[in-house]
């Protein structure tokens, strides 16, 4: 949906999908978004921003963002409420206690090679 931070980032390329956002234009899109919405949502807003944060400093951004997303669609299905932080967080602890997500710190040294000596 509309409320996806893809939507509010802008590209010289063209659209940028959900799926391509590095972390930089997802905080970037995330924010535009929060501006322009309505007063009582922006601290929820925030405490999902929050949370995304805390998860991506453990977990790879692709699963951080495949949960925004997860939580994103239940919002625009109105199966969940931006209002409910705490039904959030426990479904961040579910899907991510339960999946089996690559660990952060694995992800970013298996580009690194480390040099003979």
């Amino acid at each position: 949906g509309s409320t996806l931070p893809n939507n509010f980032v802008f590209s010289s390329k063209g659209t940028i999908t959900s799926e391509s956002l590095d972390l930089p234009n997802f905080v970037n899109g995330f924010l535009e978004f929060q501006k322009q919405a309505a007063d009582a949502c922006k601290p929820g807003l925030t405490k999902h921003l929050q949370l995304l944060m805390a998860r991506v400093s453990t977990y790879n951004w692709s699963s951080v963002r495949k949960f925004h997303l997860l939580i994103a669609t239940a919002i625009d299905q109105g199966r969940l409420s931006r209002f409910d932080s705490d039904a959030i967080r426990e479904r961040s602890q579910t899907f991510f206690h339960t999946s089996r997500l690559t660990h952060a710190t694995k992800s970013r040294h298996t580009d690194f090679t480390v040099p003979k000596i």
